[in-house]
């Protein structure tokens, strides 16, 4: 009855950076938080989080 609440967490609160859906960004992206690509990206990514790849994003390494 009295017990302690738990606190939910979505993964929005915990990504560091975000390229929207409607972005495209062509570059080196480093972070040491989570990734998320929902838009397009070209280059190198590196990171010492999670990679979130949205359905319809486009993440390119051409190397």
């Amino acid at each position: 009855m009295f017990g302690s609440k738990k606190q939910v967490t979505s993964i929005g609160d915990q990504v560091a950076t975000i390229i929207g859906s409607e972005t495209s960004f062509k570059g080196n992206i480093t972070s040491q938080g989570t990734v998320r690509i929902d838009g397009q990206h070209e280059g190198e990514l590196t990171t010492a989080g999670d990679l979130v790849v949205g359905y319809q994003s486009g993440y390119s390494n051409h190397q």
